[in-house]
């Protein structure tokens, strides 16, 4: 071989080198931000979950993770590490714990102008809390997360923080003018591998993996009661019924019960009521009685016909936990008849999904005085994104 010949296959070969170190470095590159990818959907699916089931950290604590820590590394740390009061922890809340909707009011009250205010629950047992780690980790105490790159999550503390815009993103540890403890955290953010904002290239761009789930979680309660006047009783929807009044309008089909609240009537031929109640024919169902321009019509006994009320109200609990505190929110729907007919909905934007709570009672007025009440135990709902569903029966 000739010396011209010696230095060609020489140059051939550094070449083939070249190539080959290259390629290896776009295939570490490619591990890494794979790596980066997989830590970002895992981060995401311990909150918000993966898109059918809910997080374990949203079930658990009914919010999204706030900034536990400024320390380098630990912008997560909430899940992996709990809040350190005693109340943060899961646990069982009860009833001493209970509050409204607005946190203001403790249950139960003793505000008279609720009707049978006594009949909801006295005591609600909800789990909730702290019950991580929620991101697998070797060393709770001393784990510090970063992407395969060696940078730091970022954390988006506004809902739609934009991936270009650093002063949306939580950057570096005690920096003036930065968010820091107790602020939430709405998503996480990898710079890619020149660990910038800038950067145009694959592995450059900057991947956002926002904690997002459906703006409204809400529950729809329907509740049911027995016709045990039939001989096969069955579950029947509630019917609104409230007593006789002197000269009231009424509608084809609007249903009444009378001031003693013993009897059912339904409106067959619409009018004004008369001044005075009128003498009912109940000696047998389907009996007639004409009531100034009004006719009615007997349907039975309210100790049968056991769906006609007046009043209803449904109680629903949801947990609510910080650093220095965990209650049990609740939300009462109000005494409207439109409550009583039409499934009753909860979706206020504190509703998160999670093991929640929900009970129901309703109860028959006759002249100001309540003659009959019916009441179901609290029931465990498994709430999920969206729209929910529940049907009780009163007993």
């Amino acid at each position: 071989m000739t010396l011209i010949e010696l230095l060609i296959v020489l140059a051939l070969m550094a070449g083939l080198a070249g190539m080959a170190l290259t390629t290896v470095g776009d295939m570490g590159t490619r591990g890494r931000y794979d790596e980066t990818t997989a830590r970002l959907r895992l981060i995401r699916e311990a909150v918000v979950g993966n898109g059918a089931e809910p997080g374990r950290f949203l079930r658990d604590m009914g919010r999204l993770p706030v900034v536990q820590s400024t320390d380098d590394g630990k912008v997560l740390s909430e899940l992996w590490i709990p809040g350190s009061t005693s109340t943060y922890a899961y646990a069982i809340v009860s009833s001493e714990d209970l509050k409204d909707g607005s946190g203001s009011m403790n249950w139960p009250s003793a505000d008279s102008s609720l009707d049978n205010y006594s009949l909801v629950p006295q005591t609600v047992d909800l789990h909730c809390g702290w019950n991580g780690p929620y991101f697998q980790v070797n060393d709770p105490a001393d784990t510090r997360l970063y992407d395969a790159f060696g940078n730091n999550f970022l954390a988006a503390i506004t809902a739609t923080s934009d991936p270009d815009t650093a002063s949306e993103w939580y950057t570096d540890p005690g920096e003036t003018g930065e968010p820091g403890v107790g602020d939430t955290i709405y998503g996480v953010l990898t710079r890619g591998s020149d660990g910038d904002f800038t950067g145009t290239s694959w592995d450059e761009v900057n991947r956002p993996e926002f904690f997002e789930y459906p703006d409204t979680t809400s529950l729809e309660v329907k509740v049911m009661a027995q016709d045990l006047s039939l001989s096969n009783p069955v579950w029947e929807s509630l019917i609104y019924a409230p007593a006789w009044a002197a000269s009231e309008a009424k509608s084809a089909n609007e249903s009444i019960v009378d001031t003693t609240g013993t009897y059912v009537f339904r409106c067959i031929t619409a009018g004004t009521t008369g001044t005075a109640e009128p003498v009912w024919d109940t000696a047998a169902v389907g009996n007639q009685t004409t009531d100034n321009g009004v006719s009615w019509v007997y349907l039975g006994e309210t100790a049968k016909k056991r769906q006609y009320v007046n009043r209803l109200r449904v109680a629903f609990f949801i947990p609510t936990v910080n650093s220095t505190t965990s209650v049990v929110d609740w939300f009462l729907t109000p005494l409207e008849s439109i409550a009583v007919q039409s499934p009753v909905v909860f979706n206020d934007p504190s509703i998160t999904p999670g093991l929640r709570k929900v009970c129901a009672y309703a109860f028959l007025n006759g002249n100001n005085s309540s003659l009959r009440i019916l009441s179901n135990t609290v029931e465990t709902v498994d709430m999920h994104f969206g729209a929910n569903h529940v049907t009780l029966y009163l007993r």
